[in-house]
């Protein structure tokens, strides 16, 4: 697939290391180019709440407190997009806002940094100590280089815990490659690793590293019970790649994509390619597509900066 570059005049930035899926065993181009592709990956299971843990409500409230200080900074620039634009802002967010509450609920209400700092509780290895330090005070990188010490290595290995927060704190890092070669390895040397969601969906996150065929490789590995709905989820990724990767692998399991109309309209909008964005507006147009997001998203598209006149003749006259 050809990769697009990302929108960057309205769609706020997530991260920086997304890259447009390439063919299997290929590696995209550099990260710096892709500026908007790749969301923090979302923890998705784990077993029932333990005594003590913050109830739904809890979370979901500390949830919203937390997108409100990231989303408030932002609210003063809105009234400076044209209206479709902020109609097609507003959908999207409620797309990815929908996953994410779904997500929270399945886990039992652990954030994503609870959830990380379970499984540091795991590591039995004397560095174990070192990292859950470094989480406690905020310092993922610190626990992450604890991790990829070579006088630990030998250690480490022994470790299934070690790997697997090992893989998630590189891929916090922007580091895909890295979280791709420490879950092959894990799985190699603690097979039953795969089992379990967090480390299955650790994997889902690693297509940013651009190596679909070997991403792929390990997640034929998990079962089918547990992949389905981490890759249903997935296919609304904010990442092209890992929403792209997400998709073959669902056509694989003989699945149709929850929300196609969803992946069409991120597609469209993440691309300042011209025949990228008509392929994905030519799919919304087909007969059969019928959702009331289609026709705002639509306006907002033709008139978006940096691509005028590349899907006027796909879009009807009274959406232009």
């Amino acid at each position: 697939m050809d990769p697009p570059t990302a929108a960057t005049e309205v769609m706020p930035q997530v991260d920086t290391t997304a890259q447009v899926p390439t063919e299997a065993g290929a590696a995209g181009p550099a990260a710096a180019t892709d500026p908007a592709l790749v969301a923090e990956p979302v923890v998705l299971a784990g077993p029932a709440v333990a005594p003590g843990a913050p109830s739904k409500l809890t979370a979901l409230t500390a949830l919203g407190q937390l997108a409100w200080s990231r989303i408030s900074p932002l609210a003063r620039h809105l009234d400076r997009l044209p209206p479709n634009a902020r109609k097609l802002l507003a959908a999207s967010l409620l797309f990815a806002a929908g996953a994410a509450i779904a997500l929270l609920f399945s886990r039992g209400g652990r954030s994503p940094s609870q959830e990380l700092e379970r499984w540091a509780r795991r590591i039995a290895a004397p560095e174990g100590e070192l990292v859950r330090s470094a989480l406690s005070a905020g310092d993922f990188l610190s626990a992450l280089s604890v991790l990829r010490s070579p006088s630990a290595r030998d250690r480490l290995r022994a470790d299934p815990a070690a790997f697997a927060v090992r893989a998630r704190l590189a891929l916090k890092a922007n580091e895909p490659s890295d979280a791709l070669e420490s879950l092959e390895l894990a799985i190699t040397e603690h097979p039953k690793l795969i089992d379990d969601p967090w480390v299955a969906e650790s994997v889902l996150q690693t297509f940013n590293a651009g190596r679909p065929a070997r991403t792929g490789l390990l997640l034929a590995r998990v079962s089918p019970s547990t992949a389905l709905p981490l890759l249903r989820t997935a296919s609304a990724d904010w990442s092209w790649r890992v929403r792209h990767g997400a998709a073959d692998a669902l056509r694989q399991h003989g699945e149709a994509l929850p929300d196609l109309v969803g992946f069409q309209l991120l597609d469209a909008w993440q691309t300042d390619r011209c025949d990228v964005q008509r392929a994905a507006v030519g799919k919304l147009r087909a007969p059969g597509m019928s959702d009331e997001r289609i026709a705002p998203a639509l306006e907002a598209l033709v008139k978006r900066p940096g691509l005028q006149g590349c899907i006027d003749d796909l879009v009807p006259r009274t959406q232009k």
